[in-house]
């Protein structure tokens, strides 16, 4: 063993800067992986953990104003066997309107008091407050987040059609409705104020039922008819209940951004551990031609094959283990910093903690690939014979064909000599591609994803959002849809009107399987966006199904099914495969002819809205507030979604650039290894050269010119399949969500720029790496 100890002893003395940049290698894959795969297992167990600390309600449904059928609701959920708990209470509700950041956002608000019989997701305060007196009010803590509130500024909400204001008192830990894209956003007033917004706004109060079941995430058959019960209740009254909140939902909306950053860390790790791989294969392939004379004496004094093999397994298992350690060590530092980055998106404040076993466990696995790769890129020395290896090889001379002879060459000396050492490399020249061509495709993704979030998102909410206009018109009586959708007709500035339900209001089941229902009222108005496979329904015996549908196998295009309600059933044709994200992708989507042979008195409550060329949406609402206020709510759909998206930005932001960072930082270990493994394996070669002449700056200009081409070819490789597989990446990333395919824009000018600066950074990089030459003299370089 003392033996194995001092072969592993030398190695690490001859290549202490290599050894170095690889643990440094390891170390950010180790701390990638263990942040990526806490991100997608923490912030789930992190969310639902809290859920059951504050008792959060699974379902929540705001009745309808005016409905003593609230009894019939709270009946219906007190004798369901699948309810264990159930609370109701008086809120002020309505639709109205909130900032975030500088967008006007209409959301439906909910405010009530801080009762203290409430046991379902009571007040629960995220630090400093003040008391809940006069106008004081707690909020949600994302909007705390994302409008930068301090405690004691003034902030407003438009709540039926009147502007009223607030102190922000203190954020609260909101679990169903603390989101923009839940079905409301609950503030917590005082009793006075609450009082004097009751007498004001008589028609807002409103019944809460909260309710907290057995086994919520596998009684999906309960949520149909918990969703029929309503649709009866706005049958009778001739007005809609609010749509059921549920909490799945709420948690998908919560942990959305997390799980797409989580997956993109941990392929950003992959990469890195697959560039590890690469590399120790090149240094032990490289050791072995360096060290060949050594290997040999080592075997004429009586070492084994094994003891060489194993020393040199020991050596990079023990940087690998150095490395992990590191790595894990340096999470507990990435992870609060993305904990507080994600805050505004959780709504919660998550203390992550790294589960060590889970660490340890993870190094072992990192270990073992590194060990297994390290022994089968070994073994070739059991192969290496004593007077073989003492005679540095079979053959002493190279008989291939020279393509780059310098007597010939009409190129610059410097440049000829680059290429014909680059010839020389193969291995090298693969291994330098596949490196800089995973990172530029890592790079090149990250950006892709700031781009279509961030910058210019409206592709990116026609893919996820389904049916997307310009306005979206709610009609709060259903005996005045007729004489709203009259009027909207007859006016000058509306391109395109028609009726969807896109709120997930209707269940039904088919083979089994429980799902949301999903209309419009024609589907040839549909972007060819939200298209997957096959075509549109049309008829009213035609019903598209969801990709996740279809990646279940339950259902196929062309075959007939029996869709079932409550209390109906019909047969249906399916037709395609269209895509949104709608409950976790389990949805059908049909024309409202084909919903009435569900529900026979279905109708269209909202009214989807395409303004006609050169019309200013703004102008357009405030003109239809001011002649149909009473009667409707307007929302301008692509602010309300830039400003569901605006929150993203301080999440993304900085895994994007911080993953080209990385790609940066890595490019450059990865060339301080091949350098100054090139300035080693050509020492003689460099000081016949310095010898004969040649300048630093020409020899050091020569090694970087050796790379430049195989870099320029990785980059353009990285780069070309990132612009092309982007979509691919993203469908994959979203499979879950009912999305399956996408045409999201990559930015040429920012791909371009990227391509660029790595390879400039890489040229630079050399040049300074090689700086070492320098210093050593040609009599040095030649006898080392």
């Amino acid at each position: 063993m003392n033996h194995i100890l001092l072969l592993t002893k030398s190695y690490f003395h001859k290549t202490k800067g290599q050894t170095a940049s690889l643990i440094a290698l390891i170390m950010i894959a180790v701390m990638l992986l263990n942040v990526g795969i806490i991100m997608q297992i923490g912030i789930n167990t992190f969310f639902e953990e809290r859920a059951e600390g504050l008792n959060a309600p699974h379902i929540g449904v705001v009745v309808g104003h005016g409905l003593a059928d609230a009894d019939e609701m709270e009946e219906f959920l007190f004798n369901h066997e699948s309810i264990i708990e159930m609370e109701r209470r008086d809120i002020l509700f309505d639709w109205g309107n909130l900032f975030i950041g500088d967008n006007m956002l209409g959301q439906a608000l909910i405010l009530e008091t801080n009762d203290p019989a409430i046991t379902m997701n009571p007040l629960s305060l995220i630090g400093d407050y003040l008391p809940l007196e006069g106008d004081v009010i707690y909020m949600p803590h994302f909007l705390m987040v994302e409008n930068g509130f301090e405690i004691g500024d003034v902030m407003s909400l438009v709540f039926n059609d009147e502007e009223i204001w607030f102190t922000v008192g203190g954020s609260t830990e909101e679990i169903l409705y603390g989101d923009l894209m839940s079905s409301g956003i609950r503030f917590f007033i005082s009793d006075e104020k609450f009082q004097e917004l009751q007498v004001e706004f008589p028609n807002a109060i409103h019944p809460l039922i909260t309710a907290r079941m057995e086994n919520p995430e596998e009684d999906n058959l309960f949520l149909n008819e918990l969703f029929d019960v309503t649709f009866t209740l706005s049958e009778q009254e001739g007005e809609m209940p609010y749509l059921p909140t549920i909490f799945a939902g709420a948690m998908m909306n919560r942990t959305f951004m997390s799980t797409i950053i989580g997956i993109t860390v941990i392929a950003l790790a992959g990469v890195l551990l697959v560039i590890s791989a690469v590399v120790v294969r090149f240094r032990i392939n490289n050791n072995i031609e360096e060290s060949i004379r050594n290997i040999g004496v080592l075997k004429a004094m009586g070492y084994m094959n094994k003891q060489i093999i194993q020393s040199i397994l020991l050596q990079f298992g023990g940087l690998t283990l150095v490395g992990g350690i590191v790595g894990i060590g340096l999470t507990n530092i990435v992870l609060p910093f993305l904990a507080q980055v994600l805050e505004g998106q959780i709504g919660l404040i998550w203390h992550p903690n790294i589960d060590f076993i889970f660490g340890i466990l993870t190094l072992f696995v990192v270990i073992g690939f590194i060990l297994i790769l390290a022994y089968l890129s070994a073994r070739r020395i059991k192969k290496l014979f004593p007077l073989i290896a003492l005679r540095e090889g079979i053959t002493t001379h190279n008989f291939k064909k020279n393509y780059f002879p310098l007597e010939k060459g009409k190129s610059p000396l410097t440049l000829l000599l680059s290429f014909k050492q680059l010839l020389q490399s193969k291995k090298q020249l693969v291994m330098v591609t596949l490196i800089t061509a995973g990172l530029s495709f890592s790079a090149v993704t990250s950006l892709t994803i700031y781009y279509n979030l961030i910058v210019n998102n409206d592709a990116f909410v026609n893919t996820i959002g389904g049916i997307v206009e310009d306005v979206l018109v709610f009609v709060r009586e259903d005996d005045q849809i007729e004489a709203v959708r009259i009027h909207l007709e007859e006016m000058p500035e509306i391109d395109v009107i028609y009726g969807v339900n896109m709120g997930g209001a209707f269940r039904g089941s088919a083979n089994e399987i429980n799902m949301t229902l999903l209309n419009a009222e024609d589907t040839g108005y549909l972007g060819s966006h939200m298209l997957v496979e096959g075509r549109f329904p049309i008829h009213a015996n035609e019903i598209a199904v969801s990709p996740v549908l279809i990646n279940m196998e339950a259902f196929n295009i062309g075959e007939a099914i029996v869709m079932s309600t409550h209390d109906e059933e019909a047969e249906f044709l399916i037709t395609g495969v269209v895509q949104t994200v709608q409950d976790a992708g389990i949805f059908a989507f049909m024309t409202g002819e084909a919903m009435e042979r569900l529900h026979s008195d279905f109708i269209f409550r909202d009214l989807s809205v395409r303004l006609a060329p050169g019309v200013d949406v703004e102008k357009f609402i405030e003109m239809l507030e001011a002649e149909k206020g009473d009667l409707i709510n307007v929302f301008n759909i692509r602010v309300d979604a830039a400003a569901q998206l605006g929150g993203m930005t301080e999440t993304i932001t900085p895994v994007a650039f911080g993953n080209v960072a990385i790609s940066g930082v890595v490019i450059i270990l990865v060339l301080y290894m091949i350098m100054k493994t090139m300035i080693t394996r050509r020492h003689k070669e460099l000081g016949i050269q310095k010898a004969l002449g040649f300048t630093n700056f020409q020899l050091m200009n020569q090694l970087a010119m050796n790379l430049l081409p195989i870099i320029i070819l990785g980059t353009i490789i990285g780069v070309l399949a990132g612009y092309f597989g982007f979509n691919s990446i993203f469908v994959f990333l979203m499979a879950g969500t009912g999305i399956g395919t996408a045409d999201l824009p990559t930015p040429i000018v920012w791909v371009i720029i990227l391509a660029v600066g790595m390879v400039f950074l890489s040229y630079v990089a050399a040049l300074l790496i090689s700086r070492r030459i320098r210093k050593i003299s040609a009599y040095a370089l030649i006898s080392e």
